[in-house]
């Protein structure tokens, strides 16, 4: 099943950046979606019980509408923010910081500082600089 082995694929990936040193939140958290990946084969057998369907929907649905309660509520200065003429980046607005700003864009400037690769064939003397073929615009 090619779904199931992108999924383990993307988890193994994970695991591997976490393994190198790189234990950043947004890594962890890609591992959740790819869970959705797995099929009841790709679990041991004992995890695979199920509830009844009734209670199954009826549990599944109290437990969404309050998640979603629960965000909206909170999202709440975030929204405000958002649309407000001083945004505030990178920012959170609850103690448990559930939800918060992200502005990776936030801080970028007008000037744009380009590393530039030059190359000398005799010690030094003349350098040619080299036209990197992706430079971002």
């Amino acid at each position: 099943n090619v779904r199931r082995v992108a999924g383990f694929v993307q988890i193994a990936f994970m695991v591997n950046i976490a393994a190198s040193g790189n234990f950043s939140v947004l890594n962890h958290l890609t591992i959740l979606p790819s869970l959705a990946c797995l099929d009841d084969k790709a679990w041991p057998r004992f995890l695979r019980r199920a509830p009844s369907i009734k209670r199954r929907n009826l549990g599944r649905r109290m437990t969404d509408v309050l998640l979603l309660l629960v965000i909206a509520y909170l999202s709440r200065p975030v929204v405000a923010n958002l649309v407000s003429k001083n945004q505030v980046m990178n920012m959170s607005f609850d103690p448990f910081k559930l939800v918060n700003t992200y502005g990776a864009f936030g801080s970028v400037g007008e000037g744009r500082y380009e590393p530039v690769v030059a190359l000398s064939d005799d010690d030094g003397k003349t350098w040619r600089e080299v036209d990197l073929p992706c430079k971002p615009t």
